[in-house]
């Protein structure tokens, strides 16, 4: 899956979601576990600043509403 990340409404970084997260070892899930990402958003942005990540070809929102920094 591909992911693009948004700082106050312009793109900062996209990617690939590859690996997985393995967290939760003893739930089931879809496909048995979670899409595990991390992208070093403190370097990317700055305090007050308004984050958004979207699955590219969907568009669908990873969080309910933008995380605030």
């Amino acid at each position: 899956v591909e992911f693009e990340f948004f700082c106050n409404g312009e793109l900062i970084d996209s990617f690939i979601a590859h690996s997985f997260y393995h967290g939760f070892a003893k739930v089931y899930f879809p496909r048995e576990r979670y899409i595990g990402v991390h992208i070093p958003l403190t370097k990317l942005s700055k305090k007050g600043d308004k984050l958004e990540g979207f699955a590219k070809e969907t568009r669908q929102q990873l969080t309910y509403k933008p995380l605030i920094v």
